[in-house]
C-alpha cells in the first residue's frame, strides 16, 4: 500500500535552497519527515540548537523568527511569535493558575468548551506549573517572587497559538529536559505517569506531544521564557501531520 505524502512536506531541494539563503550553521537542522522523538533524539545526539521543520507553522516564518529573537528581546513579552498582539498577564508563585489562565483564554474569546481547544488549556496549565517548580527549585522565599508572565498570543489567519510562561529562575536545563521527553515518549505515557520520578517529564511530554514548535530562551540565573506554538481550529487532518520543530536559545 503506498504511504500518503505528508502535506507539509517540502521539496529536498528547496530546503537547500532555504539553508543556502540563511546561512545555517552545523548546529541547526532542516528536515522533512521526523517525527517528535526523532527531533528530539537528534537534538540530544547533536546538541543541535535547534530542528526545524514545515507544518502550520511555516518552515520559512520558523527561521525569520530564529534570525529575530536573542536571549535580550523574546523577554519583552510584548515580543510576537506568530506576527500577533501578544496579551500577557504578571502573577505571583502564590496566585490561582486557574483564575489567570481562564481571564487570558476570555480576552482571546476562547471557547474552552470545544474539544480541541482543550489542548491550549493542559499546555497553559503545564507551563506554569513547570515555571512554578523552577522558582521552588531556585527561590527560598516564593511568595516574594515577581517577575512571572503568562503570555497567549492568537493569529487566526494562520491557525496557530502561542503560549508563553517567563519566569525569574533561569534554571532551565533544555538539554535535561528533553532527556525527560525521550523517556517519556520511549516508555510510553501510561508507564511515565505511574513513575514519580517521571512527573516533570511528562508535563513537559504533554507539552511537546501537543505543540507545533517547542522554544525555550535561558538566560542562566536571570530568566526563562518557554513558548509553545500550537495549532488552533484547524482540520484534525492537518493536526494529524504536523512535523515539530524546536529552537534552544542560550543556556
Amino acid at each position: 500500500m503506498k504511504m500518503n505524502k505528508n502535506i507539509f512536506n517540502l521539496d529536498e531541494k528547496f530546503l537547500e535552497v532555504l539553508k543556502n539563503e540563511n546561512n545555517i550553521s552545523d548546529r541547526i537542522l532542516l528536515s522533512n519527515n521526523l517525527s517528535g522523538i526523532e527531533v528530539v533524539d537528534i537534538a540530544l545526539e547533536k546538541k543541535l540548537n535547534a530542528v526545524l521543520q514545515n507544518s502550520i507553522f511555516s518552515l520559512q516564518e520558523k527561521l525569520s523568527l530564529l534570525h529575530k529573537i536573542d536571549v535580550e528581546n523574546i523577554f519583552d513579552p510584548d515580543f510576537p511569535i506568530i506576527e500577533s498582539k501578544p496579551k500577557f498577564f504578571d502573577y505571583k508563585f502564590q496566585d490561582d493558575r486557574v483564575e489567570i489562565i481562564n481571564a487570558l483564554f476570555e480576552l482571546f474569546g476562547v471557547n474552552l468548551r470545544y474539544s480541541k481547544n482543550s489542548e491550549l488549556y493542559n499546555v497553559a496549565q503545564e507551563l506554569m506549573m513547570n515555571a512554578n517548580n523552577a522558582i521552588l527549585a531556585a527561590q527560598s522565599d516564593q511568595k516574594n517572587v515577581e517577575g512571572l508572565k503568562l503570555i497567549f498570543e492568537c493569529n487566526n489567519s494562520k491557525n496557530l497559538f502561542a503560549i508563553s510562561v517567563i519566569d525569574p529562575a533561569g534554571v532551565l536545563a533544555p538539554y535535561s529536559l528533553l532527556q525527560q521527553i525521550q523517556s517519556v515518549f520511549n516508555k510510553g505515557f501510561k508507564q511515565g505517569m505511574s513513575k514519580k520520578k517521571e512527573g516533570a517529564g511528562l508535563g513537559s511530554s504533554i507539552i511537546f506531544n501537543s505543540c507545533d514548535t517547542l522554544i525555550m530562551v535561558i538566560k542562566p540565573q536571570v530568566s526563562t521564557r518557554v513558548t509553545v506554538v500550537l495549532p488552533y481550529l484547524i482540520a484534525q487532518k492537518k493536526i494529524d501531520q504536523i512535523q515539530k520543530s524546536l529552537m534552544i536559545i542560550g543556556g
